[in-house]
């Protein structure tokens, strides 16, 4: 059995590609990027079940959101053209610090 945090971050990863197919299937009228969605997302899901038998659903979702909301918004900022300002970094930063203080309260 793989670490189960590995299984979560390998599962993020996959959230992210499953989401960036999502923007490039242009509200699935894109037969390759659409296929690529399910497919990521399939995965991710997978992988997400399998971890949270080791690791708490609360902790794991935490992490699972904020990193996903990190990456994909560098995602969209890199790829996508879409812009960031102060109080879009600041709040994304919020969201990942609460992940990670959630995962520090973590005594099991």
């Amino acid at each position: 059995m793989f670490n189960p945090w590995i299984l979560l971050f390998v599962g993020i990863g996959f959230e992210v590609v499953a989401t960036t197919c999502l923007k490039l299937s242009q509200g699935f009228t894109k037969l390759w990027p659409s296929i690529g969605f399910v497919i990521f997302f399939a995965a991710a899901f997978y992988l997400f079940s399998l971890c949270i038998k080791h690791i708490e659903i609360g902790i794991a979702y935490a992490v699972w959101a904020g990193l996903g909301i990190g990456l994909i918004a560098i995602v969209g900022v890199l790829f996508f053209s879409e812009e960031i300002n102060f109080l879009k970094f600041l709040a994304i930063g919020m969201i990942i610090m609460g992940a990670i203080i959630l995962n520090l309260t973590n005594t099991g």
